[in-house]
């Protein structure tokens, strides 16, 4: 076999596998996780900013907020580190989309 007839070859699409629709039930189950993890994340941010905000509220939380945000807001290393965790949740994501 020479190079042209691996080409040739590997150029046809495969058949279907004989696996009586194993291989469909496999790639919807896939489609199902995916939208299961992505609502299951959806509903852990909503949780958490209701808590937040609902302890925001019952405390003098704020308040202290207030008082460190000016800090925060002029912190390098702060804004190194949340660009990190941006970066890195976004490389996930996309990873996990290929």
């Amino acid at each position: 076999m020479n190079d042209r007839d691996l080409d040739l070859l590997l150029s046809q699409p495969l058949a279907e596998p004989a696996d009586d629709g194993f291989s469909a039930r496999v790639l919807a189950r896939l489609a199902q996780s995916g939208s299961r993890i992505a609502r299951l994340e959806g509903m852990a941010y909503g949780v958490t900013a209701a808590v937040v905000v609902a302890a925001l509220a019952l405390s003098n939380l704020g308040g202290a907020i207030a008082r460190v945000t000016p800090l925060l807001v002029t912190s390098q290393p702060l804004g190194i580190a949340v660009a990190a965790l941006v970066v890195t949740g976004a490389f996930l994501r996309w990873s996990w989309a290929r």
